[in-house]
Parts: structure tokens; C-alpha cells; sequence
């Protein structure tokens, strides 16, 4: 009868429900409002598949891999593909990811219904920390695990495979630089049958691959910008608190379900073998320092990094445990705290986006019907400045939608730039795009210059030269 039930959830329910899941992620690309970050990555894109290049023509505040992935599209079908293509691409990395968590389970040996369970909480979790909007961390993440995947196979050349997936990672946002300790506390729990020694050699070699590639990169970029410090601006600008304040709050709030795992660790601790101990230390290791970056910034998608470990780590403890009825339970909570964390993240930011305020202020449908109105008005390629103003209408997600450039690419920021950066350059502009809610609107109006063409709608003011 046990084995009649599990052969129904392996043919039938467990891939229903993983279409599901998928095609409500789906549903919810189409619907959501498109964030701020979608319009700085795809207006650097748009930049590159212009012929920029990053850190010479365009000042990225990033590593520079997904700006040149996210510019194929737009070099292949043009400045009027759909809006949605980057999401998508997005989310073909995010179901690369699952099947890397699926491997990585078989490696740990951990059964198939565990396994099917994961990969549900997987995407569940993913919807719940801002995985619909665009990011830079499915890819960088994509590439960690895949880095983690192939040393627990121990090929033979899994050292420089690793070096190259490492790289990769860092090339998709710095934070994924984590990886590198993750990696070596790996390689130190998980490979004991290894002399110390080797296991030094190994991460010695890991890194000399790594930092070779990087080199290269690094050479690469000197020859195309002429300037031997532009991996300066990799550093990143206008974070916020810096402090472990921000690591604690995010233990508090938003990363309670995911908390929940880590705190069954000592209800499995004491009767697991040593090689589960050590799995479990190692996930921990992972977790606690992808949890660092909430230092800088308290962002939800930051714990996009945090997903994947957090759910083997669930994994590898609901194998440890012998209960059938224990397991159900542990399982059952698991999951509709997940939904339960999932339905507040669709209801608060993934249909309608909220102010700080928490009223409801945008939609999907709101934003295109701005985006209409401006390409009416707006000539093609006009050197636009479009000032921020936190939580309403005026975005950087125009620069990824809209037919407009910044007024200089060399020290624009797509948007997120500082007021005074804007007011050095408004002379230069050809449009200015602001709200009359912004406090220094009048400022910004006075210094653009007066205009015979400007325009108003839903207030938001439109001055054209």
C-alpha cells in the first residue's frame, strides 16, 4: 500500500504540482510591477548591445557577466522585444538552480519523495524573498551551485571546473565571492578522506584558477577602458546602514521561515553519523555568511542566496529523522509557513507595490499605461533625465522599458543617481521627467531651462527643449 502511494506522488502529484508552481511563477512575471533594479540591468544591457562599453562608456556599479547576457536579446531582436524576455531568462537560471539541488540531494544520497519535497519548497521559498523581480543574484547563485555540485562529484579536473564556476559567480555580482570560503569549508567537512595537506592543495588551486580567470578579465577591461582602477567601481556605491543590525533583523522578520530549519538542527544532532554532521555544518557555514550581506543593506533578494542551502539543509535533516509521523509534521509546518510567507510577498509587492506607507500605489498596468503615455511624447533616444522619487511613479524601470538614455552614460546610474549628481547635469538634458510630489520639483524645473512643450499626467511633469 506504501509503495502504491509513493509510485502515485513520483508519477502524478509531484510533477502536477511543480508545473503549478512553475506556471504560477509565470502568472506572477506578467503581473507584477516591474522593480526599479529591472531598468538599471536592462538599461546597461541596452547600453552594451549599443556597442558601450562598461567602465569606460557606462558606469556599472556591478560585476559585468549579466549586463552582456541580458544585452543578446536586445542585440538579436532590438530595442521592442518584450519586457518579459529578461525575466525569463531569469528564470530559466532559477530552474537550472533546482535541478542543481536535485543533484546535489543524490549526492548526499537522500531519498527521491525527500527530494520532490525540496524542490517544492525550493520554489516556494524563491517566490517569497523577491525571486520574480529582476536580480543579478539567480545567475550569480546558479553558478555557486554549480561550483558546489561538481566538488561533491570529485572528478578529476574538478578543481579548475570549480575555479571557473567561482569566477563565473563573481562575474555575476561580487557578494558571490562568499562562495570561495563556502568552497573551502566544504572541501574540509566533506572530503575526509582526504589528508590535510591535499585538501589545502585543492583550495590553493581552486583559488589559482579563479584569481587567473579574474586576472584575465581584469586585463581584459584595462585594454578596453585604458585605466588600471576601474575595478573600483565594482565596489558599489549609496548602501545604506552597515551594520550587524541589519543581519539581525533579517534573522528576526523576514528570514523567520528559513529559521525554522536551522532551528531543528539540535533535534537530529546528537543521532546522526559523523558524515551527516559534517554535511549539516557545511550548509550552515553557507548560510550564516550569505547572511552577511544584509550588513550593507536589509534586501529580500539577498537571501535568493540563502535558498538554495537553507532548503538541502531541510532536506539533509528530514532524512536523519526515523518518525514517519514526526516527519509529516516537521514537513507540514515547513511548507504553509513557506506559503504562508509566500501569500504575504504576493499580496505586499508582487501585485500591487506598496509606499512606505504600506498604501497601495502601483500595478503592473499603471506602470505601462505611464510608459504609453511617455512614448507618445517622448522623441526616441532623447537624452532624458528621470528623477527618483522613492516608491512612486517616475522609476528607473523606464530606463528598461521606455526609448530613452540617460543624458550621460559615463556617470549615470539608471536612475538611482544623487541629487546632485542630476543637478550637475540637467543642463545637458533634452527631457526631464519628474513628479510634482518631489519636494525640490521646482528646483529641478527652474535649473532645466524653460520649456513651450511640457506635459502633465497623473502628476508627472514632462519638459521637453
Amino acid at each position: 500500500m506504501m509503495e502504491n502511494s509513493r509510485n502515485t506522488i513520483n508519477k502524478f502529484a509531484f510533477p502536477m504540482l511543480l508545473v503549478l508552481l512553475i506556471c504560477g511563477y509565470v502568472i506572477l512575471l506578467n503581473i507584477s510591477p516591474i522593480n526599479a533594479d529591472y531598468g538599471y540591468y536592462v538599461g546597461g544591457a541596452k547600453a552594451i548591445a549599443h556597442g558601450l562599453v562598461p567602465y569606460r562608456d557606462i558606469n556599472l556599479g556591478y560585476s559585468p557577466f549579466v549586463f552582456y547576457l541580458l544585452s543578446i536579446p536586445y542585440v538579436i531582436g532590438g530595442e521592442g522585444i518584450s519586457l518579459l524576455i529578461p525575466m525569463y531568462v531569469s528564470l530559466f537560471f532559477y530552474l537550472a538552480n533546482g535541478y542543481l539541488i536535485w543533484k546535489i540531494l543524490q549526492c548526499f544520497e537522500i531519498k527521491q519523495v525527500i527530494r520532490q519535497f525540496a524542490l517544492i519548497l525550493y520554489i516556494v521559498y524563491n517566490i517569497s524573498v523577491e525571486s520574480i523581480f529582476l536580480g543579478l543574484e539567480p545567475f550569480a547563485s546558479f553558478w555557486g551551485m554549480l561550483g558546489t555540485y561538481v566538488l561533491l562529484k570529485n572528478k578529476k579536473y574538478s578543481y579548475w571546473l570549480t575555479g571557473i564556476c567561482l569566477t563565473m559567480a563573481f562575474l555575476s555580482k561580487q557578494y558571490a565571492l562568499l562562495y570561495a570560503p563556502i568552497y573551502a569549508t566544504m572541501i574540509f567537512l566533506l572530503k575526509p578522506e582526504l589528508k590535510i595537506e591535499k585538501r589545502l592543495i585543492l583550495i590553493l588551486k581552486i583559488a589559482f584558477y579563479s584569481f587567473s580567470l579574474v586576472l584575465l578579465v581584469h586585463f581584459f577591461f584595462v585594454g578596453l577602458t585604458g585605466s588600471w582602477d576601474y575595478y573600483t567601481l565594482l565596489l558599489g556605491s549609496n548602501y545604506g546602514q552597515q551594520s550587524f543590525l541589519g543581519v539581525i533583523e533579517v534573522f528576526k522578520k523576514k528570514f523567520f521561515h528559513f529559521f525554522f530549519v536551522v532551528l531543528l538542527i539540535p533535534f537530529v544532532w546528537w543521532r546522526i553519523p559523523k558524515v551527516g554532521k559534517c554535511r549539516i555544518g557545511f550548509l550552515l557555514v553557507a548560510i550564516l555568511l550569505f547572511m552577511l550581506q544584509n550588513y550593507f543593506e536589509i534586501y529580500l533578494h539577498y537571501l535568493i542566496f540563502v535558498v538554495p542551502y537553507v532548503v538541502i539543509l531541510f532536506a539533509v535533516i528530514i532524512q536523519y529523522i526515523s518518525n514517519i509521523w514526526i516527519k509529516i509534521l516537521i514537513c507540514s509546518i515547513t511548507l504553509f509557513s513557506g506559503i504562508h510567507f509566500l501569500i504575504k510577498a504576493v499580496e505586499g509587492y508582487q501585485i500591487t507595490k506598496k509606499d512606505s506607507e504600506n498604501h497601495y500605489v502601483l500595478t503592473r498596468n499603471q506602470q505601462l499605461d505611464i510608459v504609453s503615455f511617455l512614448k507618445r511624447i517622448v522623441p526616441a533616444a532623447s537624452k532624458t533625465m528621470l528623477v527618483l522619487q522613492e516608491n512612486n511613479k517616475v522609476t528607473p524601470y523606464l530606463y528598461g522599458v521606455a526609448d530613452i538614455i540617460p543624458i550621460n552614460y559615463q556617470n549615470t546610474r539608471f536612475g538611482f543617481e544623487t541629487l546632485d549628481q542630476l543637478l550637475s547635469q540637467i543642463e545637458d538634458a533634452e527631457v526631464l521627467i519628474i513628479e510634482d510630489s518631489h519636494p525640490l520639483c521646482k528646483d529641478f524645473i527652474d535649473k532645466f531651462g524653460y520649456s513651450t512643450r511640457t506635459y502633465e499626467y497623473r502628476g508627472i511633469h514632462v519638459l521637453l527643449k
